[in-house]
Formats: structure tokens, C-alpha cells, sequence
């Protein structure tokens, strides 16, 4: 699930992007945009910023006036740095739209400077499968993969799951070129994480397309994108304190096989418990426009 589940995220924003184009003004959709990306990072760093500060009390720490604004103020800046990705990618690609016509060799130029520029290493991961989301939604009204293709693109991406080791992940590796000791090596790399990722993209949406399509006819990618932000969102904090948690609780079998599988197993299944409690927890709050506006942008 790791190998495309945020290039999905991102492929399903670009094409639903593609939509909003047709229907905005430059300077609207910017505000919509920020609104609907950056006002739950603000609101949810805030919180899990105050969440921190109540942990280091109960542990006996007594945190400085300065912890207690810079906090808040960190977990802002480094949490759902995916939303904050595609909030850029957005405005790229409406500046590319605007000024240079949606030229191929803009896009691609694009991509290729924010893989040489580390501070753009979040953007540059998930920048190509926007740009091709866009592409696809510009030219296509819906999703249409083929049965083959979406069962071949599958079976390529178990088949590489194989070769995916730590290093592929990009919390390990990075995407930054310039300053890999082995520029090469980090692009081969960033290149096989980007196959394993278009894979699982293609694969997934085409294999839920051929489901849909069998209760209704309906548009796959769309029906991903409405209900994937707020999903994503609630994950990043049920995953950073429920796993904490649940490390502590069952940490003992952590570590020991055969019982490490069934920590493992287990750990899973409660996330997945916990994240869909949060989720109906979400869709009961939301009733409130102010609630659903500030914690998942709608």
C-alpha cells in the first residue's frame, strides 16, 4: 500500500484539478485551493502541536513560553507536508496553464528542478503523478483503464514489491540528486519508485473501475477523490499516536518471532479499527460547514 498510496492522493488531486480549471478563475481557485490544503494543516498542527505539549506535562516535563508557541507552530510546519505538496503543485501547473500554454517541456522541467533542489524533495515526490493526473483529466472526461492493463499493472506492482526495500522510501532516501553522494544510484532509485507508484495507481483505479462498474456508473477517480482527502488527513494522527500507543502496550512481542507477526498483525487491525471510529466520528462532526471547512478543507 505504501508504493502508491500517495502517489494516488496526488494523481487523483491533478485530475480533479483538471476540472477546477475549466470552472475558476486563476486567483479563485488559488483561494479554494488553500483553503481546501492548507486550513486543515493549520488546524490539525495546531492541535496535534497542543496534544505534544499536554504529553510532556503528564510526563513531568515543565515546557518554556517559547515550547509552547514554537510547538504548535513545528508540527504545523512538518506535518501533512502532502497537503502543503499538492497545494504547490496547483499553483506550478496553473502558472505553466497560464503563461507557457501547458507545454510538455515546462512540466517536465518542472519535475526535473524540484528532483534537484532538496528543499522541493516533497514536491518533487508527488509533482509527476499531479502533472499526470492533470494531463489525463484535460484530455479524458473519465477513467477508462482496461482489464488487462489494470490486472498487468497490478501484477508488476506485487512482482516489484520484491525489490522494495528500506531504501526505497523516501523518508530514507530522499529525491534530492545534487546532493546524493551517488547521483545515479538516488535517480535510478527514484525513477523505480516512481514505476512501483504508477503501477499501483493504475492498477488500483482500473481494478476498482472494472467493482464500480458492476453496482454503477460512476467515474473511479472521482469517487476515490471524494472521500480520500478527508481519510488521509485523519490517518497522519490516528497513525503518529494510536501506533505510540499501542507500541507501548503490546512492545514486549515486538521484537520476537512468531509473536512479532501477530504484534504486527494485530497493530495493523487496530489502526485500521481506530482510523474508520475517527472517520465516523468525522462524518457525525461535519454536519457543522465551520467544522468540516477548518478540519478537511470542504
Amino acid at each position: 500500500m505504501y508504493g502508491f498510496h500517495m502517489p494516488i492522493f496526488a494523481l487523483v488531486s491533478g485530475y480533479l484539478f483538471s476540472r477546477s480549471i475549466q470552472r475558476h478563475r486563476a486567483g479563485t481557485l488559488v483561494f479554494r485551493k488553500a483553503k481546501a490544503l492548507l486550513l486543515p494543516c493549520l488546524t490539525w498542527g495546531t492541535i496535534m502541536g497542543c496534544l505534544s505539549l499536554l504529553y510532556d506535562i503528564a510526563v513531568g516535563s515543565t515546557p518554556s513560553l517559547w515550547t509552547i508557541f514554537a510547538t504548535p507552530a513545528r508540527e504545523v510546519l512538518n506535518n501533512y507536508w502532502f497537503l502543503k505538496a499538492v497545494f504547490l503543485g496547483c499553483v506550478c501547473v496553473l502558472a505553466i496553464e497560464k503563461w507557457l500554454r501547458g507545454h510538455w517541456i515546462a512540466f517536465f522541467a518542472l519535475c526535473l528542478t524540484t528532483l534537484l533542489w532538496s528543499r522541493w524533495e516533497t514536491i518533487a515526490f508527488v509533482l509527476p503523478y499531479f502533472v499526470l493526473g492533470r494531463v489525463y483529466g484535460k484530455r479524458n472526461q473519465r477513467l477508462h483503464v482496461s482489464r488487462w492493463l489494470a490486472i498487468g499493472s497490478a501484477a508488476v506492482y506485487v512482482a516489484m514489491q520484491f525489490a522494495y526495500n528500506k531504501e526505497c522510501y523516501i523518508y530514507i532516501s530522499g529525491m534530492d540528486l545534487l546532493g546524493a553522494s551517488d547521483p545515479l544510484r538516488r535517480l535510478g532509485i527514484c525513477l523505480f519508485r516512481f514505476v512501483v507508484g504508477m503501477a499501483g495507481c493504475i492498477g488500483f483505479t482500473g481494478i476498482l473501475e472494472m467493482l464500480l462498474s458492476k453496482v454503477k456508473h460512476t467515474d473511479a477517480l472521482k469517487e476515490i477523490g471524494a472521500s480520500t482527502g478527508a481519510i488521509y488527513i485523519v490517518t497522519t494522527p490516528v497513525f503518529l499516536y494510536g501506533d505510540h500507543i499501542l507500541e507501548k502496550v503490546g512492545g514486549v512481542f515486538a521484537g520476537e518471532l512468531p509473536l512479532s507477526l501477530v504484534y504486527n498483525a494485530g497493530l495493523l487491525l487496530a489502526s485500521l479499527v481506530l482510523i474508520f471510529a475517527v472517520i465516523r466520528l468525522v462524518n457525525l462532526v461535519c454536519r457543522s460547514k465551520w467544522v468540516a471547512r477548518l478540519f478537511f478543507g470542504k
